[in-house]
Parts: C-alpha cells; sequence; structure tokens
C-alpha cells in the first residue's frame, strides 16, 4: 500500500495469509478511508478486495479456508456484512435495522458473528450460519439505552460465542453464549 498513512494487520489464519485495513486516499482530498488488503503466505500482497461500490471496509476475520469475513459502507452510506471466499467472490448479506457496523468474525467454518448499534445506538450482536440463517445475541440484563448492549468479541470451531455486554449503569459483564 504505497503512499498509504496507515496499516492495520487484524487476521492471520494457519496458513499465514493475513488480512486487515489499509488507508486510502479519496481522490486527491487529503481524506482518507480504510479499505482491505490480503497478504498471501509467499507475501503477495493484494489491495482493493472490497466489494463493488465500496466507500470503505474493514475486515473482521481470515479462516483457514481463506475466507474473509468483515463489514463495509458502500457508496450511498449503507453498512453491510461480506464473506469474500480464496477465489474472490464475494457473499453479502444486512441485518435488519444496522445503523452501521462494529465488528465481524467468525469461526474455521463460515459462521459468522458480528456487533452493530441500531437506530436508538443500542448495541446488539448475531450469529449468521453458513447456510445464511441469523440468530440476534441480546445478552440477558444487557441495556436498552444509548451504546449499552451486546458486543460479541469471538466464537469458536463449537459456535460458542464469547463477549462483553454493558447494563443500564453502563458496566460490563463478560458472557458466553452457545446455541
Amino acid at each position: 500500500m504505497p503512499g498509504s498513512p496507515g496499516i492495520d494487520p487484524v487476521s492471520i489464519n494457519p496458513a499465514g495469509e493475513i488480512t486487515g485495513n489499509y488507508l486510502a486516499e479519496l481522490g486527491t482530498s487529503g481524506q482518507f478511508v480504510p479499505h482491505r488488503f490480503l497478504r498471501a503466505a509467499d507475501g503477495t500482497i493484494t489491495t482493493n478486495v472490497d466489494p463493488a461500490n465500496t466507500f470503505s471496509s474493514n475486515p473482521g476475520a481470515i479462516n483457514p479456508n481463506g475466507t474473509i469475513a468483515g463489514y463495509y459502507e458502500d457508496i450511498s452510506g449503507a453498512w453491510h456484512f461480506f464473506l469474500r471466499n480464496k477465489h474472490g467472490v464475494f457473499t453479502t448479506f444486512d441485518i435488519p435495522g444496522t445503523r452501521q457496523i462494529f465488528s465481524a468474525t467468525f469461526n474455521q467454518g463460515e459462521t459468522v458473528t458480528g456487533t452493530y448499534p441500531d437506530a436508538s445506538f443500542v448495541i446488539h450482536s448475531f450469529l449468521r450460519t453458513a447456510h445464511g440463517a441469523i440468530t440476534t445475541i441480546d445478552a440477558p440484563g444487557a441495556g436498552t439505552s444509548f451504546f449499552q448492549g451486546t458486543f460479541v468479541n469471538s466464537i469458536n470451531p463449537a459456535g460458542t460465542i464469547t463477549g462483553h455486554y454493558t447494563e443500564a449503569k453502563y458496566m460490563a459483564h463478560g458472557f458466553v453464549w452457545s446455541k
């Protein structure tokens, strides 16, 4: 990413493939937005591995199969989640009520978890199976006011999720969730 003022490796898989963000200038504006890169195990770097019509994007993780999970903002300002397989084919999906997106990760398969605020900025999380079924994850006791709610952090191969939630007094508590 020649000329990029910042590079942020986010995830590495067992094969040594790395995905992350780099900052790309918007034309000649002097403003920079995040885009994704993929570094192959042999050191080859591919930039602009983003879905079509992307304004900015962020990878969450790369699994052993070379599939990347992440999220992006399109040029109209709408936010979406995506999977990009090792051949560059994208699957995009939306979670109803998503205002913005804070995270996306997944396990060794293609079960995706993520965190997003709703229109009132209450935080929710979800689990999306490889077949596309979506389950909302709201931890018991999670607050329902501005920036309170459920934040997922990771998912293991068995589908168990860890994260934290903030309650009505903005105290944080950890949780483990399994379906």
